[in-house]
């Protein structure tokens, strides 16, 4: 038995048939989008951690 998130974008029987191609971003958008993305977690978790 398998656990996790399946993720069904490619799967035929679920994709109408005038939806556009599905984008990959490439490997550095990809690396860019994860830092902003923890620097956005950062600045919330500091935010409630400093002294008020």
């Amino acid at each position: 038995m398998e656990c996790g998130t399946r993720r069904f974008t490619d799967y035929g029987a679920l994709r109408p048939p005038d939806l556009p191609q599905t984008v990959t971003p490439s490997d550095r958008s990809r690396e860019r989008a994860d830092r902003a993305a923890a620097r956005q977690v950062w600045r919330r978790i500091r935010l409630r951690l400093l002294p008020g």
